[in-house]
C-alpha cells in the first residue's frame, strides 16, 4: 500500500504530462516485480515495459549462484522462455534485455551473462540495455562479441554513457550503430546535455542518442526522484 500510495499518483501527473511508457530496469533477483509492475500500470495508464536477464553490476551481488555455474546457452534457455511463455506464469513478457559490468576489467561472469544476451538476442530480437558507464574496456568486448555473434551494434544500448568523458569515443561507437544512453538527466544538468546533444547532431548521429532519466519511483518511501526533467 506504501508503494503504491507514492507511485500510482505520481505516475498519475506524468500521464498528463505527456509520458505514455516507462522502461523499468529491475532485473530478476534485484527486485523485479512483474505483477506489481501491472497493478502499478493498470492503475495510472502508462504502459510499463519490463525486461529480463541479470545485473552483473553492484560488484556481482544480484547474480544468482545457478548462473556461476552453467553456460551462456543455459541462462539464454531462461530469458528466451520468458519472452516466449512469459515471465513466472504471468503472460507478462519482456521487452528488453537488462545486464551490467562492473567498473575495471571485464569479468567472466559479466562476459558469460552478455553471451547470454546475445543468444537470447538472436532468437527472439529484444535489444541489450547494458549498464556500462565509463569502462572503456568493457565498451570493446562488447563490440567484440557483437562482432563475433554476428549482431549489428544497433542492437546494443551503452547504458550510462554519460559518465564517459570522452565524446569522440562516445561518436565513433555511435557510428557504427550502437545506441547511446545519456542517463541520469534532470533539471541541473540539462544545459551540459543539451551541447553534448548538440555535438551528436552536428555530426549526423542525432538519431543514436536514448535520453533517460534514471529516476525512482520508489526509493523506500524517500523523495522520488523525478522523471519530468526532459519533458518539461
Amino acid at each position: 500500500n506504501e508503494l503504491f500510495g507514492q507511485v500510482i499518483p505520481y505516475l498519475k501527473q506524468l500521464k498528463i504530462l505527456g509520458v505514455d511508457a516507462i522502461f523499468d530496469c529491475t532485473t530478476a533477483y534485484f527486485g523485479r516485480r512483474v505483477d506489481l509492475l501491472k497493478t502499478i500500470s493498470d492503475s495510472s495508464g502508462i504502459h510499463i515495459i519490463t525486461n529480463t536477464g541479470i545485473y552483473g553490476g553492484a560488484n556481482d551481488r544480484y547474480i544468482p549462484k545457478f548462473a556461476y555455474e552453467n553456460d551462456a546457452s543455459f541462462i539464454s534457455r531462461i530469458w528466451i522462455d520468458e519472452f516466449e511463455n512469459g515471465i513466472e506464469k504471468t503472460g507478462i513478457k519482456p521487452g528488453f534485455i537488462k545486464l551490467a559490468f562492473d567498473a575495471g576489467t571485464p569479468s567472466e561472469i559479466d562476459r558469460k551473462l552478455f553471451e547470454a544476451g546475445l543468444l537470447t538476442h538472436l532468437k527472439t530480437g529484444l535489444t541489450l540495455a547494458v549498464h556500462t558507464a565509463d569502462n572503456l574496456e568493457a565498451v570493446q568486448l562488447q563490440l567484440k562479441l557483437l562482432e563475433k555473434y554476428r549482431v549489428h551494434p544497433s542492437a546494443w544500448v551503452w547504458v550510462h554513457a554519460n559518465k564517459h568523458n570522452d565524446d569522440a569515443e562516445l561518436l565513433a561507437t555511435a557510428s557504427k550503430g550502437a545506441w547511446i544512453s545519456l542517463d541520469g538527466a534532470n533539471a541541473s544538468n540539462l544545459e551540459e546535455y543539451i551541447a553534448k546533444i548538440q555535438k551528436f547532431k552536428a555530426n549526423g548521429l542525432l538519431h543514436k542518442i536514448l535520453l533517460s532519466h534514471d529516476g525512482n519511483g520508489f526509493p523506500a518511501g524517500r523523495t522520488i526522484r523525478k522523471f519530468d526533467a526532459v519533458i518539461k
